[in-house]
């Protein structure tokens, strides 16, 4: 079986780890969440590997992820879809870099947004089309349509993005996505679980 490295140059083979600990999924589940890499930390550290926090409000962190965001948002109006990558040349996606390939604190913080169950989940609401959007909630009950949540309206498909971005971010708590948030939605047939 292949080893697991950790930072501490220790290596453990999967079995070893998942033998140790004794929800072996979960423990799985965590490996997989650490940007593949472990920290000095094991199971007979008593610990688990560390989670990147989702930064608290205020913070130049949250600024920073916030104002990556935007650079990646903005350059790419004009090109269908939201990619949370940076274009070159505005609109153009020949040569893209930044973003999600290159800031693992907001592909981490992205991921775990998208994870998120449908019930209350932000979405884009299309009310023209290609021209008007707002920004609604589902109730996560089939057939139930999700309700607007306030009265702005967004000229702009890119912008509304960025607003649902930043709503999301204000309702994650900082532990949000940690491994002790995990449940087996797999059992229930919840298919949205990380």
């Amino acid at each position: 079986m292949p080893a697991l490295r950790t930072g501490g140059g220790k290596g453990s083979s999967l079995a070893e780890v998942m033998g140790r600990d004794g929800d072996k999924l979960a423990w799985n589940l965590r490996i997989l969440r650490c940007d593949h890499t472990l920290s000095a930390a094991t199971p007979d550290a008593g610990e688990d590997p560390p989670m990147i926090p989702i930064p608290k409000p205020g913070t130049p962190e949250r600024q920073r992820l916030i104002d990556e965001h935007r650079r990646c948002i903005d350059s790419m109006k004009g090109v269908a879809g939201c990619a949370v990558l940076e274009c070159a040349m505005p609109g153009d996606t020949t040569a893209v870099s930044g973003g999600i390939s290159d800031d693992p604190l907001l592909r981490q913080v992205l991921f775990r947004m998208r994870a998120q169950p449908p019930k209350g989940k932000l979405v884009v609401i299309c009310t023209k089309v290609d021209q008007e959007w707002r920004i609604g909630r589902l109730s996560g009950v089939r057939g139930i349509p999700p309700a607007f949540v306030d009265d702005r309206v967004f000229n702009d498909e890119n912008e509304i993005q960025h607003a649902i971005f930043l709503m999301r971010l204000d309702e994650m708590a900082e532990t949000d996505g940690m491994p002790e948030h995990f449940n087996e939605g797999w059992k229930r047939g919840a298919y949205n679980w990380t």
